[in-house]
């Protein structure tokens, strides 16, 4: 069962790290249209600087549990590499459950008085020519921490499942 469960969320996060991918090349072709306004046309707009930043903030933001599915995260190898299966295993659970999940847990309830005002007022940029969703961006705070939370569950059962055999 925890098997089952464990590949539903990798699956999961393959899916949205498939999907949100796509938002970089849409980023990257607005970006070159952006540059080619300004420089060719001296046509500039802070709303056009803005979405290529959201964009960007939702790619990293939505992706941290795909990340971490294909292990590519950023971490210290000097140990790791060479431990066996069963202390890889031992140290991942301990890392999540220590480590990762408490993050998240902080994530959501710091971040909770800081988003639901944002949703309140319906907060936009601080620019009059700005983008006007700015409370759905930080709400992105939350996706981040609920995915990697999602995918921190998926490698306790993985841990579990090795650390059983």
């Amino acid at each position: 069962m925890l098997a089952k469960i464990s590949t539903k969320i990798d699956s999961f996060n393959e899916v949205v790290g498939s999907v949100v991918s796509w938002l970089i090349l849409f980023m990257v072709i607005f970006m070159c249209i952006s540059v080619i306004q300004r420089y060719m046309f001296q046509s500039n707009h802070i709303w056009a600087g803005e979405l290529i930043q959201f964009m960007h903030a939702v790619v990293f933001l939505s992706v941290a549990g795909y990340a971490l599915k294909d292990d590519e995260h950023v971490r210290v190898d000097l140990l790791y590499e060479r431990f066996s299966v069963r202390k890889k295993a031992i140290v991942n659970l301990f890392g999540c459950i220590f480590l990762l999940l408490p993050v998240c847990v902080a994530l959501f309830y710091f971040s909770y008085d800081l988003i639901s005002s944002s949703w309140a007022i319906f907060e936009r940029s601080r620019e009059s020519d700005g983008l006007p969703g700015v409370f759905i961006l930080k709400s992105f705070i939350w996706v981040f921490a609920a995915f990697l939370s999602l995918q921190s569950v998926s490698i306790v059962m993985k841990s579990l499942i090795t650390l059983r055999k």
